[in-house]
């Protein structure tokens, strides 16, 4: 008995393999090939492909002889009529579905699947009532930062509860509140009584290690009957994935986060008189961001101050009122970031004020955050959406310190999402801005996407390269390395890249960035040379099985190597007597009958640009049962107790054949003799799958595939 690994040549003969190229399409679904993987590209995203399943929905209920054509089998069926279908490992899936979407009369969708991620979702008890952080793409976007403590945003403001478990110390070792290192601890560090009376670092503040109230003229900030500041600080910066409270939109990940400067304005009302004080405060001690979320009347001394912010390269973000008129001031300021509100369903709140000052906008209604005393609740009004924009802007900043002002209102105004139905192209002078909700909603995912660092250069090196890093932050340095020196050396400087020691196979290029919050590593995967070893020459065949042929019979032969290296092609060729079309692997035999075994091989090898692999070969052989079927019919199929085997043919025919059922590893199932023209055979005992029915008698044989189903 021949082994059956053939058959699955057979079934795959119809299936031509394409050369890797960089992208593909198979009917709507868009593929790319990037770092060694291929990729499916929907929506702005890409996601890594599932090499072994494909989900089909069929016209046809001739489902198993589908399945039988293609050497696949089911995993799984939904309720809905989809079925996932398990394709052999290390087959080229795509080239599979390529073939399989051709089928149009037999199936009505095929989709390659992928593997996703987990979005990062906070442990914090609370997270789930915070809507707008969904909202504003910020469960997105913590996977690609969530805060440090090299940012600082000064919270202008009422005051905060410095002692809020999800703020402060609490129960946790560590808080995201900013500290004056010019000057001593206090011995408690929430009571600012307990400084030691001296005002260290010479500003005329005396132990101000914690800010200043700048209307009291002391160093307690903490609010002890207004909640207002700390809600706003616990937008910014509540402790993230800490196990209880809210989710801080820079709250870090159970560790510091975006640092607030608290500076207080005014307990029960703002004070114009202390804002400017606390604008150049803020200037002063190096904030990164200035958020206030209050209305007063203007002075010129108020706008001295934010110029003086400006001027320093720090964005200053401003509440644009709650009475659904123009906007008020500062918003109105030139120079500030006005935030308005919208509400769930992304419509501009009934009373945030708009106009033409109005910037961006942000979700204002029922926004969960941090109250006094370790308490929590929900707030409408501009005052709540302001701070998410801040905190925002903080997050940049600790990608990329060093961005001006206006790159920062460019990067927002460019993502926020245009929603609201409102009319964004009122001003051709300011193309993208409404007055109802300024350029759009927030959209802070893909804020943070445009400027992200990432890796640009060759997927492919030959013999050298260069390497750059897209989005590098200004100001900031990077050193390349490569997981193989000894195969890829990268000069640590300036990122070119030169091949060793005649290397092939994959490496990881390294962008570390240096900066003066810490290193940040991007990387990158490349192939480096020529293709590995053909490692198969046929879909299932493996090159140490001879492969029986009939003579005059055109097969092809498909090549692959599992490395899916771009721009990858093949070189065929055989011997003897038979033709080969040279690149594509159809062979045409020309195998003597008669008792005499013939035998060939054909050969491949995987190129590209670099060069080409060493050369495979398989061998063939003449197959003595080449003639076609005498007339058995095979039922029920796919079968979960038992098959019959029928035979309508000549009664001479009927002397002696073998019956043989095997499994995918060649081994035997079943076997016996027989000249019966019924013959039932149990498969109750056999795993659920794809088994080979092969019939032999002389010089004829039948070969099917069985579905087992349990």
């Amino acid at each position: 008995m021949k082994h059956f690994l053939p058959l699955l040549l057979l079934l795959f003969v119809n299936i031509s393999f394409e050369a890797l190229s960089q992208s593909k399409k198979i009917g709507n679904q868009e593929f790319s090939f990037a770092s060694g993987e291929w990729y499916k590209n929907q929506d702005g995203e890409s996601y890594k492909i599932d090499t072994e399943v494909i989900t089909i929905k069929f016209k046809t209920d001739d489902i198993g002889k589908f399945l039988s054509k293609y050497g696949l089998s089911i995993v799984r069926k939904s309720p809905n009529g989809y079925y996932d279908i398990q394709v052999p490992k290390n087959l080229p899936i795509l080239e599979i579905a390529e073939q399989i979407h051709k089928e149009s009369f037999m199936i009505e969708s095929i989709d390659v699947n992928t593997y996703g991620e987990y979005s990062f979702s906070p442990n914090d008890t609370q997270f789930s009532n915070q809507w707008y952080l969904t909202k504003i793409g910020m469960v997105s976007g913590w996977d690609k930062v969530r805060g440090n403590n090299c940012t600082q945003i000064a919270i202008i403001d009422s005051g905060v509860d410095i002692a809020h478990e999800d703020i402060g110390r609490g129960v946790d070792t560590y808080d995201n509140l900013w500290r004056n290192i010019g000057e001593d601890a206090w011995t408690d560090p929430n009571n600012p009584a307990t400084g030691n009376g001296i005002d260290n670092d010479g500003n005329g503040l005396v132990d101000d290690w914690r800010g200043w109230d700048f209307v009291n003229l002391n160093n307690d900030v903490r609010s002890p009957g207004n909640t207002h500041g700390t809600r706003v600080a616990g937008i910014v910066s509540a402790k993230l994935n800490n196990n209880r409270g809210i989710s801080g939109i820079g709250g870090g990940s159970n560790n510091t986060g975006l640092q607030l400067m608290i500076l207080g304005a005014g307990e029960l009302a703002p004070s114009s008189a202390a804002l400017d004080d606390a604008i150049l405060y803020a200037v002063q001690n190096g904030a990164d961001v200035i958020q206030m979320s209050l209305t007063v009347a203007q002075t010129a001394a108020i706008d001295n101050a934010i110029q003086t912010a400006i001027n320093n390269g720090i964005p200053v973000v401003c509440a644009s009122g709650n009475n659904n008129t123009g906007v008020s001031y500062p918003a109105n300021n030139a120079n500030v970031i006005a935030v308005g509100s919208t509400n769930q369903n992304d419509q501009k709140s009934s009373f945030s004020n708009f106009g033409t000052e109005l910037f961006i906008s942000a979700p204002g209604e029922q926004i969960r955050s941090t109250q006094l005393n370790n308490t929590y609740g929900d707030s409408d009004g501009t005052s709540f959406s302001a701070p998410q924009v801040s905190s925002v802007i903080g997050l940049i900043r600790s990608i990329s310190p060093n961005l001006t002002v206006q790159q920062i209102r460019n990067i927002l105004s460019s993502t926020a999402d245009k929603v609201g139905g409102v009319n964004y192209n009122w001003d051709p002078n300011r193309p993208g801005h409404s007055r109802e909700l300024g350029f759009g909603r927030l959209n802070a995912n893909a804020a943070l996407n445009s400027i992200f660092p990432n890796i640009n250069g060759l997927t492919l090196v030959c013999t050298s390269g260069s390497f750059t890093l897209q989005n590098q932050p200004p100001g900031t340095t990077v050193t390349w390395s490569s997981s193989s020196p000894s195969g890829l050396s990268i000069n640590s400087t300036t990122g070119a890249a030169t091949r060793q020691n005649n290397f092939n196979g994959q490496v990881t290029v390294t962008a570390m960035i240096n900066s003066a919050c810490g290193n940040t590593n991007f990387t990158r995967n490349v192939w480096v040379g020529v293709p590995v070893n053909v490692e198969s020459i046929a879909l299932g065949f493996y090159t140490n099985q001879p492969f029986y042929v009939c003579p005059n019979t055109t097969y092809q032969f498909n090549a692959f190597d599992f490395t899916n290296i771009p721009g990858t092609t093949y070189n065929w060729y055989t011997y003897n007597n038979h033709t080969i079309q040279s690149g594509q692997g159809t062979i045409s035999t020309n195998i003597r009958t008669g008792n005499f075994v013939d035998e060939t091989y054909i050969s491949v090898r995987a190129q590209n640009t670099c060069g080409g692999s060493s050369w495979t070969d398989a061998l063939l052989n003449q197959d003595f049962t080449c003639g076609s079927g005498w007339g058995f019919s095979v039922s029920p199929n796919p079968s979960s107790d038992y098959i019959e085997l029928n035979y309508n043919g000549a009664e001479t025919d009927i002397l002696n054949y073998e019956v043989g059922l095997y499994d995918w590893n060649g081994q035997v199932l079943y076997k016996e003799r027989s000249n019966s023209k019924k013959l039932r055979i149990q498969t109750s005992s056999f795993k659920k799958g794809l088994i080979v029915l092969k019939i032999v008698s002389g010089n004829k044989s039948e070969t099917q595939l069985i579905q087992i189903e349990k």
